[in-house]
């Protein structure tokens, strides 16, 4: 890439611009020098680019530049296409091939009078007023470096700018008369026809095609191949799986045949058991036959014995209601006798009174009485409250085991204030104890005035 700019007939690289330090020599003098691809400015800098990375780098730092200046500038890309091929006459050496394409980007600004020459001279030759117009491209610097632009070496595309101002109205007009004319300008860029480079590129476009053919095919036979794996490991494990069921497959036959063989074995077993049950059924058959038998004879007998039993039982039944008609006709007669004996025993115990003497009248009086029969039943009740009283009195024991643990603590401590509340206990419990002596005596002195009481009640 290069970029240029012209003020007047003078050449400023942009480039180097940028790369000028302070106090450095004095600038190269740019000429326009004429070569083999048309004309060349000598001593500009040129800047390779390897991708559209370092293009906007560049074009990022030109614009900084070009901010500060107000004339006509150019940035001039040279895009060039290489083919390496093997040399067939020298072995292990490769043949450059290469294609140019140059492209121009210029701004137009405070071009000088003689660029309107230059432009009408063009637009006469292009649009066939004077075929035999010669394009004056020396007039001025810019069409003395780019003079292919105007002798149709370019395809040439213009971009006009407005203004939508009022003020801009007379050179917003002449741009336009100005696009008019160039609209009729024509391009031809002559293009090389190097025939060896473009067999060379029909080679490399067929060699590109193999490749791509190759790559393909290299794509389709690795898709082959998974495929093939596919298709093997599914394969194995087809395999795998008709082992597995072969395997399992001669396992349950020879369980089939062990199974038929211990279900014969079974069989055979069966069929001598059943003999054998069949044998016994016949043998349990008769003697259950002979039992049939006895047991209808046994019934047979038992019948007879019952019907004589009934019989017996029929003659009793009569015989026992004899016997309750006879007992019938003979209790009245029982009960007279029994009133008789108790009318007699009675005589005679008033006969025994009448002739006894007065203590055993009294005697034989009290014993009959009904509230002595009473008294007595009291009397044997509080006898046994006395005893369960007693039973229950275990004071004795209670001052034993007192004045043991005091004796304890005689010889233990010594005398101590514990004795005297031992004491008042061992009195308390006396007390206790006499209490219950004298009630005994109350109760005793009550059980004979009951005794005493008898006599009067009768």
């Amino acid at each position: 890439m290069e970029a240029v700019d012209i003020s007047g007939d003078s050449y400023v690289d942009l480039l180097a611009i940028r790369r000028t330090r302070p106090g450095a020599g004095d600038p190269v003098e740019l000429k326009v020098q004429m070569g083999p691809d048309g004309a060349r400015l000598h001593g500009v800098t040129t800047t390779e680019i390897r991708g559209s990375h370092d293009l906007r780098a560049l074009l990022k730092q030109l614009i900084k530049v070009v901010k500060k200046r107000n004339s006509t500038h150019t940035v001039t890309i040279r895009f060039t296409e290489t083919f390496e091929f093997d040399d067939p006459e020298n072995v292990g050496q490769s043949v450059t091939k290469s294609r140019r394409v140059q492209v121009v980007f210029v701004i137009l600004r405070n071009l000088p009078a003689g660029f309107q020459r230059v432009v009408d001279v063009a637009v006469e030759h292009d649009s066939g007023e004077n075929p035999l117009a010669k394009v004056p491209t020396r007039e001025t610097a810019f069409t003395r470096l780019h003079p292919g632009i105007f002798t149709q070496g370019y395809n040439i595309t213009f971009v006009d700018c407005l203004s939508p101002y009022y003020e801009h109205v007379r050179e917003n007009v002449n741009t336009l008369i100005f696009s008019l004319k160039v609209q009729k300008l024509k391009g031809k860029p002559r293009q090389s026809n190097d025939e060896s480079l473009v067999e060379m590129r029909r080679l490399a476009d067929e060699v590109k095609g193999l490749k791509v053919t190759v790559r393909r095919q290299s794509e389709a036979m690795q898709t082959v191949q998974k495929e093939l794996n596919a298709r093997e490991v599914e394969l194995m494990k087809r395999e795998a799986k008709y082992n597995e069921v072969n395997t399992n497959l001669t396992d349950t036959r020879q369980r089939v045949q062990l199974m038929t063989v211990s279900r014969n074995i079974e069989v055979d077993k069966t069929n001598r058991v059943k003999g054998e049950m069949s044998k016994e059924l016949s043998a349990k058959k008769k003697e259950m036959q002979v039992v049939e038998d006895n047991k209808t004879a046994k019934d047979k007998a038992t019948k007879e014995v019952v019907k004589a039993v009934n019989d017996a039982k029929a003659r009793t039944e009569l015989l026992e209601k004899k016997i309750r008609d006879e007992e019938a006709k003979a209790k009245i007669p029982l009960d007279t006798i029994k009133a008789f004996e108790d009318e007699k025993a009675y005589v005679d115990r008033i006969a025994y009174i009448n002739t006894a003497s007065p203590e055993e009248q009294r005697a034989q009086f009290i014993e009959s009485s009904v509230l002595h029969r009473e008294d007595q039943k009291a009397i044997e009740r509080m006898k046994e409250e006395m005893i369960a009283i007693k039973a229950s009195d275990n004071t004795a024991p209670q001052i034993q085991k007192i004045s043991a643990e005091y004796d304890k603590a005689v010889v233990t401590a010594g005398p101590s204030l514990e004795k005297d509340k031992l004491l008042k206990e061992i009195k308390q419990y006396e007390k206790e104890t006499a209490d219950a002596e004298a009630e005994t005596k109350r109760l005793q002195e009550e059980l004979d005035q009951k005794k005493a009481q008898c006599c009067s009640t009768m």
